[in-house]
Parts: structure tokens; sequence; C-alpha cells
């Protein structure tokens, strides 16, 4: 697997609509936009995510160090929270 040395994001442009920020070395990502509706940040060293965009549809991140989840979005429809520390994602549950 490839690591890039990304330890930090800039403020994101408020027309982002997908972010792929996996295989870093972010512990923590900047306040998400509405328009974000896909977000990748696996392989990362993240201990939160920030709140989550309503319009947000994908969610993947496998493989940080999260202890908590924010809520979770309504509109929801693939979440990848594999190999984490947080341990009562059951709330997530899409149905």
């Amino acid at each position: 697997m490839l690591i890039n040395l990304l330890t930090a994001l800039p403020t994101l442009n408020a027309n982002l609509s997908v972010l792929y920020c996996d295989n870093n070395l972010l512990t923590s990502l900047p306040t998400l936009n509405a328009n974000l509706g896909i977000l990748y940040c696996g392989n990362n060293l993240l201990t939160s995510l920030p709140s989550l965009s309503s319009n947000l549809q994908r969610l993947v991140c496998n493989n940080n160090q999260l202890t908590s989840l924010p809520a979770r979005p309504l509109g929801l429809r693939t979440l990848n929270i594999s190999k984490i520390k947080y341990r009562f994602y059951h709330q997530y549950q899409i149905h």
C-alpha cells in the first residue's frame, strides 16, 4: 500500500462533492462542506470525524483509530468502517 505524507488538509472548497484522502497520516479532517457526497478517508490516523453532510451518500473510513462517530446522515448508502477501534457502530446500520 502506498502511503502519502499528508498530515493535514486545508479548508475545503464549498463546491467540493468528492474527497479522496486515503493512505495518509491525517489525524483529523477539516470541516466538511454541505455539498460533499462521497468521502474516502481510509488508512489514516483519524481518531474522530467532523459532522457529516446530510448529502453524504458514501463514507469509507476503514483502518483508522476512530473512537466515536458523528450522527449518520439519512441519505448514507455506502459505509465501510472496518478495522477501526470504535465498537458501537451498530448505530450506523443501514436499513
